[in-house]
């Protein structure tokens, strides 16, 4: 057993960080785990849920923090990406025996930013909206990484009961619900298996929509951390032994260091086809000494939700400041037209500009009006359904898709110009005299539409690999931004015709141009005014050189 040095003031005054691992020869231990570590067999999968027990936090008893006698279950699972059941909560305070827990996380942890959002933006990857195969990606080389810190504060102000800590961890875990299209072996819409579909209720074809669940719809894998990062914060060393840790009356801080390398973890997603979300979860395991001659435990659960998010390297700035330009012939050549942005990446509730240029060689084509929106592609997997009801005979080598697509109107207005031909006064020959309309200042706000927002919000650019069929993306989102002209043809007979035009771009979620944004220009008088261990604003986590 081992004893730690405490806060023996008697008083309330708040103590200084005690580094126990410092102090104490401690060393935490940091190990990295995915589910497929975990799942090999159909066997083996049955007994790792047999030992699980799933849990609703937010039934949990002193405010959904403590587990009362879990000394016979393996592990708890739960639903991370429902925070109506299972809350974020931070503290534990227990009133009869006057001990309190608490989770603190560093201001700038909750929002962490990698720089290995894969930039190298090929047709197969943003402007192919129904392509999930993962085989022409390749990974960003960086050296970037993110760093999440905090500590874990445990306060004991009654001597009459210390804390026995059998098992102490902190968690950086990543869970994910995926979605599939069930179909059948002719490609027609198959019903889902596993039933309910609440968060389906207003979808067109809620009945080829289904959660995928490789297991039982009691125990589904989205319970089951896709990826963590684990530090025991009281193993001793490198030996596979760790010891009983005793606190008395004093208050203790843990501190603890998440490091995050690149093209590791996916970007955290909500959507209703598919969620990716982070918590940090502390886990306490607590040697009952109440219960005499009964090897009875308590555990301590507290979460906190991380937002992570891929950002472009540095080394792609010339995206952001590089403008980019359509341009074409329609109609046997009679109608020319050219599209120009101001850039070829747009941010979430960020402003941008569009230009268009336009000349026709007939003099009774008129553009009435034009409207300019957003298109949004959410593709996810089609699986055939065997003809057996068993989840372990779902077939993907189809590479099967089915892609939903929202259209979000940004604006409309009519044209003022007739027509873009002009004419020599003297000699009456056409001329080219092209029309320039300019469109500033436009928003692709967040939620565009508030009635239909859980539905239709908008997502950034999002391609992420599936946790059960390797090689295929199990969500992939993309963006086409849309310029339809309603033009009018007099001649014989009066036409109206619409000229759609798509352009594939790529949207990043709000803040993720932050790491692509030249510093501000400040002068400076002296060298004293440069401090080359401050890190500028734009950046988040650290450098290593290799």
């Amino acid at each position: 057993m081992i004893g730690v040095t405490q806060n023996r003031n008697g008083d309330d005054s708040v103590m200084s960080d005690v580094d126990l691992t410092n102090l104490h020869s401690f060393s935490s231990v940091t190990s990295t785990s995915t589910v497929q570590d975990q799942l090999f067999s159909k066997s083996e999968d049955e007994l790792l849920f047999s030992q699980n027990k799933r849990i609703k936090l937010k039934d949990l008893s002193c405010g959904g923090t403590l587990i009362e006698n879990s000394s016979h279950v393996l592990n708890y699972i739960y639903d991370a990406a429902n925070e109506l059941e299972n809350p974020c909560i931070t503290e534990f305070h227990d009133k009869k025996k006057d001990h309190s827990v608490t989770l603190l996380l560093a201001p700038d942890s909750k929002e962490v930013l990698i720089s290995d959002l894969n930039a190298q933006l090929r047709s197969s990857i943003y402007e192919n909206s129904t392509d999930l195969s993962m085989g022409r990606i390749r990974k960003v080389e960086t050296s970037a990484t993110a760093t999440i810190s905090g500590k874990v504060v445990i306060n004991v102000e009654n001597s009459w009961y210390p804390l026995l800590i059998k098992s102490f961890k902190v968690k950086l875990c990543c869970y994910t619900t995926e979605m599939v299209n069930y179909i059948d072996k002719d490609q027609k819409i198959y019903r889902p298996l596993n039933g309910d579909l609440d968060d389906l209720s207003n979808c067109k074809e809620r009945t080829s929509f289904a959660y995928l669940n490789k297991y039982c719809s009691e125990n589904p894998i989205n319970m089951l951390p896709l990826q963590q990062i684990s530090i025991d914060l009281i193993k001793v060393g490198e030996a596979d032994c760790t010891k009983l840790l005793l606190l008395s009356k004093g208050k203790y801080a843990f501190p603890f260091t998440i490091n995050i390398r690149p093209n590791e973890f996916p970007a955290d997603l909500n959507t209703m086809f598919g969620k990716t979300c982070y918590r940090v979860e502390s886990l306490i395991s607590l040697h009952n000494i109440e219960k005499k001659g009964a090897d009875r435990e308590d555990q301590i659960i507290l979460t906190e939700k991380i937002n992570f998010s891929r950002v472009l390297p540095m080394m792609e700035i010339n995206m952001r400041y590089e403008p980019s330009s359509v341009m074409g012939a329609w109609d046997r050549a009679q109608l020319f037209y050219e599209i120009s942005l101001s850039t070829r990446i747009f941010e979430i509730n960020r402003k941008f500009n569009l230009s268009f240029e336009y000349y026709t060689l007939v003099p009774n084509f008129h553009v009435k009006k034009m409207a300019i929106s957003l298109i949004q592609y959410v593709t996810i997997p089609s699986v055939v359904v065997n003809d057996t009801p068993d989840y372990y005979f779902f077939d993907y080598s189809t590479k099967l898709t089915k892609t939903i697509r929202y259209v979000y109107k940004l604006r409309e207005f009519k044209m003022e110009e007739k027509n873009g031909v002009g004419y020599n006064e003297e000699t009456g020959e056409k001329i080219k005299a092209p029309k320039l309309c300019e469109i500033q200042d436009l928003v692709i706000s967040n939620f565009i539409d508030e009635e239909k927002r859980l539905k239709n919000s908008i997502s950034p650019f999002y391609f992420e690999e599936s946790s059960i069929n390797k090689g295929m993306a199990r969500i992939k989102v993309t963006h086409k931004l849309t310029v339809t002209l309603t033009i009018e043809k007099n001649g014989g007979k009066n036409e109206t015709v619409l000229l759609i035009i798509k352009i594939p771009v790529l949207l990043v979620g709000p803040g993720m141009l932050e790491n692509l944004t030249l510093p501000k220009y400040e002068p400076f008088q002296s060298l004293h005014d440069i401090s080359n261990n401050q890190a500028p604003p734009y950046s988040h986590g650290t450098t290593n050189n290799m």
